[in-house]
């Protein structure tokens, strides 16, 4: 059943290129960031998202969001250019990750970028990889930012490509499509009558 509904999707993705998916974020702010950053974050998060077909919807913790973003102060574990990581769960339920405001803070130094603007970036990053995305050679899922690639963060030049659009569009529907069957399994059982 998995199969084909992936190759469904698949098949279905390649046709819309144009589509706009709308997905819901909760960020958690326990690194005490300045309500003005956290409001420049999220709108930063919101135009890259943009960029590969995503509507990022921010909304409060009354309802499940799709994903969550833990901003938090990184001590210890992660390299020290690391700016975020995704909790990676099973596939097509990934719904975390973590930024380390501490070390968007220190990024900024000597660069035109507010630390509201590098900690969307940094979000919008890690939204890739919740849905599905890989390290490129450009663009907003570069591994590594330093120097040019900060500089070109500044101008809104760092997007998500054509193909990571498709990609994560995928997943989405991938998401969707699971979330369905499952709620289709659980409803058709309430509805058997007991014999």
């Amino acid at each position: 059943m998995r199969t084909l509904i992936l190759a469904t999707v698949l098949a279905y993705g390649t046709l819309a290129t144009a589509q706009t998916f709308a997905v819901s974020a909760h960020l958690v702010n326990q690194a005490g960031i300045p309500k003005p950053t956290v409001e420049k974050a999220q709108a930063e998060a919101i135009y890259v998202a943009g960029t590969g077909g995503i509507a990022l919807l921010w909304g409060d913790s009354n309802k499940r969001p799709d994903f969550n973003f833990v901003m938090t102060d990184c001590k210890s574990g992660a390299g020290k250019a690391t700016l975020g990581q995704t909790l990676e769960g099973n596939p097509h339920t990934s719904a975390y990750a973590y930024i380390y405001f501490n070390r968007v803070l220190t990024a900024t130094h000597n660069t035109d970028l507010s630390p509201g603007d590098l900690l969307g970036d940094a979000i919008a990053h890690e939204l890739g990889h919740l849905l599905g995305l890989h390290h490129g050679r450009d663009g907003i899922m570069m591994p590594t930012w330093t120097g040019w690639q900060l500089a070109l963060l500044a101008r809104r030049r760092m997007p998500f490509s054509q193909s990571e659009a498709l990609e994560m569009q995928t997943e989405i529907r991938m998401r969707r499509m699971l979330q369905h069957d499952a709620s289709d399994l659980v409803s058709a059982a309430h509805k058997r009558p007991l014999q």
